[in-house]
């Protein structure tokens, strides 16, 4: 029991109330009771017959059934409710022993302060500039923490805005087994969800710092934004997405007998039911040839993303956003190497189904992008879209409407949401409205205003 305490609470499953408890056994109870009457009325009067003895065994088996369907086990309720308290108090506790790593042992702290300043030889003057050094040094480690816990809550904030999303992480129930080693981050969205529903800023900050925490030891870094600089946001959700895709993937899942956790493939497969791959999962038939003439073929990829290259110079001169050229994963490009002559082979792609979301990922690395190109991206982005938008190979009759972007504007990121006509701007502290797609540019229109992730919902 109480080693179960420091595993997080089920996501989306939550306690029966005791009343509830205690009808539904009641009720459940006096059913058996009941067939437990008509037994014993229905009884052979002979008790050495083989019908007496099966009938008595029938009632045992009843009277048993009834006893373990009755009894109430008080840890059905408190361990929901001493797990959420739980877990709630140890996160608040990680941020703190992170930064501050040596005040499990404040006794050795002080004692090693003391020594270092009655044995080193320093001025009390350099002693106090070493200790400003240190402290501006700290206060730089903060600043940097701070913008990446704001940077963090935008990019989910446009995640929150995916209502499926939403509902299927708030609702649905938790298919991966969280522990320390083996963390689900989809039950890091379930709590960021719920403490801003709760308008719970303290749990928010204590849940962002968690999720930070985790996306940096996915990635191996201690932090995030120096690994991935100025394709911040486009590689936090990437990351987001494929760690969903990789916890949520019951199907996938191999025994690693070694460690005996769950272990799945990276790599996104084109028959994956995972419900990541429900709702973002893009699917191209995708063709191949060379140059060399000696390989060709064809099989399904997919994708929970799609690149458009907007930042190299020939998207300079560009009239719409349908004219962006598409992005190859560069690994998989290279698993497509030709076996004949070893060059990458040319690829092709078309769409073999309609996603309830189409992901766009803008990369801006090119870094010639002027105003004009930006203006040419952003206008008329907003309006219904068909598929052929997404894969000029595409004949759906399915339209497409942003519903939700991350942007990229006067050093820090926004999250741009639809709200049926109008438009929500959510800053890390602010949310502020306009009222039409043209009112927002206009808003900005000093700004670069570079977007970098965009969510096309489907319009059913």
């Amino acid at each position: 029991m109480f080693e179960s305490l420091l595993l997080s609470p089920s996501v989306g499953i939550q306690a029966e109330p005791f009343t509830e408890m205690r009808q539904r056994k009641c009720r459940e109870g006096s059913e058996i009771l009941g067939s437990i009457r008509e037994k014993l009325r229905m009884l052979p009067k002979d008790t050495l017959s083989t019908k007496f003895q099966e009938c008595c065994s029938r009632i045992e088996k009843l009277w048993l059934k009834f006893l373990q369907v009755t009894v109430v086990d008080y840890r059905e309720i408190i361990l929901p409710l001493a797990r959420s308290y739980q877990w709630i108090e140890l996160k608040k506790r990680i941020p703190f022993y992170l930064n501050h790593p040596g005040t499990r042992r404040l006794g050795f702290a002080d004692a090693n302060i003391d020594i270092i300043c009655g044995t080193s030889g320093h001025s009390v003057k350099e002693t106090a500039s070493t200790s400003s050094s240190q402290q501006s040094l700290t206060v730089s480690h903060k600043n940097n923490a701070d913008k990446e816990l704001s940077i963090l809550s935008v990019i989910i904030q446009s995640l929150c805005n995916l209502r499926h999303f939403r509902d299927k992480l708030l609702m649905g129930p938790l298919v991966w087994i969280p522990s320390v080693d083996n963390p689900c981050i989809a039950q890091q969205f379930y709590e960021i969800f719920s403490s801003w529903e709760k308008n719970d800023h303290h749990l928010t900050d204590v849940v962002l710092t968690y999720m930070k925490t985790l996306l940096c030891r996915v990635v191996d870094c201690s932090t995030f934004y120096e690994k991935v600089g100025k394709t911040f946001a486009s590689e936090i959700v990437a990351t987001i997405l494929i760690e969903l895709h990789m916890s949520e993937t019951c199907s996938r899942f191999r025994e690693n007998k070694e460690t005996e956790r769950h272990v799945v493939n990276r790599i996104t497969c084109g028959d994956c039911i995972c419900p990541t791959h429900y709702l973002f999962g893009i699917k191209f038939d995708a063709q191949i040839s060379c140059s060399c003439g000696k390989s060709s073929g064809g099989y399904l990829y997919t994708t929970l993303f799609h690149k458009l290259d907007a930042g190299s110079p020939q998207t300079a001169k560009i009239k719409s956003s349908a004219e962006l050229p598409v992005l190859l994963d560069e690994q998989f490009r290279e698993d497509n190497k030709c076996d004949h002559c070893g060059s990458l082979q040319n690829i092709d792609l078309f769409l073999a189904n309609t996603p309830h979301f189409f992901t766009i990922v803008l990369n801006w690395l090119g870094g010639s992008e002027s105003q004009d190109t930006l203006s040419e991206v952003l206008a008329g982005i907003t309006s219904p879209l068909d598929t052929e938008f997404f894969c000029r190979s595409a004949h759906s009759a399915a339209m497409y409407a942003v519903t939700s972007m991350i942007c990229y504007a006067d050093d820090r990121y926004l999250c741009f949401a639809r709200d049926e006509d109008k438009w929500v701007i959510y800053g890390f502290e602010t949310v502020e409205r306009e009222d039409s797609w043209e009112h927002l540019l206009e808003r900005f229109k000093d700004c670069k205003l570079q977007p970098e992730f965009l969510f096309f919902e489907v319009i059913k």
